[in-house]
């Protein structure tokens, strides 16, 4: 099985064995002031504003259309029928793959009948660009919990960084299959593709039914941001694991104020950075639990002729 670790201080590596559970945070409080950052162009923002338009103009003319107490002069009954039919095949078409379709002449009866009320679309447009981005920050200052990891235990870099400039410890886990993603590194950020997210939304709304948080397509959309970061990260060769305060083994720690997500697997292996301080309380601590959970320790030292950690045990 994959093994993934974990950098930290000595007393939060204290607390993770004791627990064998690892901190969750939102991304928004990473050091990274990308992480997790949702946005989207404004052409993506005004697909996703025609889609929204488009749905609600077809329903409106199919309900007109259906409408018996609506005179329509007998000659027009044949295109008025076809109109009908071409709307309830795209709104099943909808229900069926649970993501809205447009029909390519709605879009002009949309910006015919809109038009006269530019006002009123500045303003819906407005309200609904600020009411994304305020869900946005909520999902990521509150909603989403994310645990990061390596796939790598002798980085220099981060063992400065997370484990108290080697003064700390670095966790060995066994990989959980579920909820543990490998964070993908570019220099374009990854901007969310809002109109197809809209798109499976609106057929949901179709079905009455709420989003799947299962639905593969939706999971793509919301997930991006989450999981690309630049490559000036690409040392860490990070894990990431997404979950939310609802998820399954998630729990709130009074002790360190934090929400822990509890590992499926035990701790098979500890390893301690080179300048950790083996007279501390912490330390002793670690050490007992360690023998007490028969968790193998290694430690970490300097080599004298490279630039390089040397594993011993």
């Amino acid at each position: 099985m994959e093994k993934i670790y974990k950098y930290l201080n000595l007393h939060d590596g204290l607390l993770t064995v004791e627990n064998n559970s690892v901190a969750l945070n939102n991304p928004y409080y990473f050091n990274d002031p990308y992480d997790s950052s949702i946005d989207y162009t404004e052409r993506e923002f005004e697909k996703a504003v025609e889609v929204i338009s488009d749905y609600y103009i077809t329903k409106q003319w199919l309900e007109i259309l259906s409408n018996p107490n609506i005179k329509k002069p007998k000659f027009l009954k044949p295109f008025v029928n076809y109109r009908i039919l071409q709307i309830n095949k795209l709104l099943e078409k909808s229900k069926r793959n649970k993501r809205f379709y447009s029909l390519s002449y709605i879009r002009g009866l949309t910006w015919i009948a809109l038009s006269k009320n530019d006002v009123q679309i500045n303003s819906g447009k407005t309200e609904f660009n600020e009411g994304i981005m305020k869900r946005a920050e909520v999902l990521r200052k509150e909603t989403v919990l994310a645990s990061c990891f390596s796939k790598v235990n002798d980085s220099i870099l981060m063992w400065s960084h997370y484990a108290d400039k080697h003064t700390g410890v670095c966790i060995e886990f066994e990989r959980p299959c579920n909820d543990f993603i490998d964070v993908k590194y570019n220099n374009k950020r990854n901007l969310l593709y809002l109109s197809e997210l809209v798109r499976k939304s609106l057929g949901y709304e179709l079905c009455n039914e709420k989003i799947n948080s299962k639905d593969k397509t939706v999971i793509d959309i919301v997930l991006k941001p989450f999981i690309y970061k630049a490559k000036s990260w690409k040392y860490e060769k990070e894990v990431r694991c997404l979950l939310s305060k609802e998820s399954n083994n998630v729990s709130y720690n009074e002790q360190c104020k934090k929400y822990l997500y509890k590992m499926p697997y035990k701790i098979k292996r500890i390893y301690l950075g080179c300048k950790i301080d083996k007279t501390c309380e912490d330390y002793i601590n670690l050490m007992n639990l360690a023998k007490n959970n028969e968790i193998e320790v290694a430690q970490f030292d300097i080599s004298r002729r490279k630039f390089e950690l040397l594993e011993q045990d």
